[in-house]
């Protein structure tokens, strides 16, 4: 079983989408707020809000793909799909 330190550990960059309808219990909170609590000091590249996932406009993203990640510039880029 893996703990949340441990998937931390394996990951390189995460895209997190926007979701229209989440409430913190009226904290006025965003979800990608609470993310960067549970990452602490790690430093990772990190696009939030993107859309995809709960909300309009809905992007779709292919699992398993290889992308490119400007989080600077809030950029995704597909550089090689999973099949062929």
């Amino acid at each position: 079983m893996f703990t949340v330190n441990d998937v931390l550990d394996r990951i390189s960059a995460i895209i997190f989408g926007k979701h229209e309808l989440f409430d913190d219990l009226k904290t006025g909170r965003k979800l990608y707020e609470i993310l960067l609590e549970v990452f602490g000091d790690r430093k990772l590249p990190f696009i939030a809000e993107f859309d995809c996932c709960h909300t309009h406009p809905m992007m779709t993203l292919p699992i398993g793909c290889e992308i490119e990640l400007d989080a600077t510039r809030k950029k995704i880029t597909i550089i090689k799909y999973w099949f062929k």
